[in-house]
């Protein structure tokens, strides 16, 4: 009797050891989601244009590179400091993994930018939320 209680004891331990809970980390994107844990390289890029409200001809580049915590604060003491008010912008944002991109739409265009027209705090809106996508893929790392 005692070595058939053994018996039934070390195969539960072995049915507990061996099933093991899934730990992939699944990123949702429109239509589906992305397992990081087959991805081998993410990165991000982003680009913030914005035109002059006195001069259309005249564009500012707010932020060209990849999406971090010191470029986008760099991006926002741009915009804070400058007397400009700009009106026209173009953005373009993304993170890639591996060869596949996913466009960050974290903003309405016709909510915030309605016809391509904006604020200050609308773009310091943006570029916060860009880091805000950028950090929530990291914490799924």
């Amino acid at each position: 009797m005692k070595k058939i209680i053994l018996f039934l004891a070390l195969m539960s331990v072995l049915a507990i050891v061996g099933c093991k809970k899934s730990t992939a980390c699944w990123y949702p994107i429109d239509g589906g989601h992305i397992n990081l844990d087959q991805v081998k390289v993410i990165s991000t890029e982003a680009e913030l244009l914005a035109w002059d409200d006195d001069d259309s001809y005249k564009k500012d580049t707010l932020m060209n590179g990849v999406i971090s915590k010191e470029n986008i604060k760099a991006a926002i003491n741009k915009i804070e400091n400058s007397s400009k008010s700009y009106g026209h912008v173009s953005y373009h944002a993304e993170i890639k993994f591996d060869n596949f991109s996913v466009k960050l739409q974290t903003l309405n265009d016709h909510e915030y930018f309605p016809n391509g027209w904006t604020s200050n705090k609308d773009l310091i809106k943006l570029l916060e939320l860009w880091l805000d996508a950028k950090k929530d893929v990291d914490s799924m790392l």
